[in-house]
């Protein structure tokens, strides 16, 4: 083995030496790091859950896709149609923003299909959670529009002629 003397070695490569020497002092005065087996369990079944609902493909659609009023600020009232698909059956339940309780809620089902009436003034987002969880996973949004969009403020002015 060849050894080098450090008092040669050009300032760079000394310094790389220095590091080195530091990094290896520093595996070796290391302790090991022990983990509790439930920590670990509890994050290999995190991991799973999320792989899990991630390989689930959900597809959430509703027709139609917009609400047209006439006047920017009325009621739209719209008939709106939603289906879903899931790859993996289960228990699903269908949230509309304008609504806390679910519309409708499915048990070890891997579709469904809601057809509601609704009235409003602003978008309607529509989402798709399983029961026992608190994420969505599916949306989808009925956008609101109008034929004329209010104008700024009136003119009060008087013409003579």
């Amino acid at each position: 083995m060849k050894r080098y003397n450090i008092n040669n070695l050009k300032p760079n490569l000394q310094q790389k030496y220095h590091l080195l020497m530091l990094l290896g002092l520093t595996l070796i005065i290391a302790k090991p790091v022990h983990a509790s087996p439930l920590v670990f369990e509890n994050t290999l079944a995190a991991k799973l859950e999320q792989t899990l609902a991630t390989k689930n493909n959900v597809n959430l659609t509703v027709s139609p896709e917009q609400c047209v009023a006439m006047q920017q600020g009325q009621n739209c009232y719209v008939a709106i149609e939603l289906n879903w698909r899931a790859e993996l059956a289960g228990n699903y339940c269908l949230y509309s923003s304008s609504e806390q309780q679910p519309l409708q809620c499915w048990n070890n089902r891997d579709n469904g299909k809601v057809k509601k009436d609704f009235t409003t003034k602003t978008n309607l987002i529509f989402f798709l959670k399983k029961q026992d969880g608190q994420q969505n996973i599916a949306t989808a949004k009925v956008k609101m529009s109008w034929v004329h969009k209010k104008k700024g403020k009136p003119r009060k002015s008087w013409r003579m002629f």
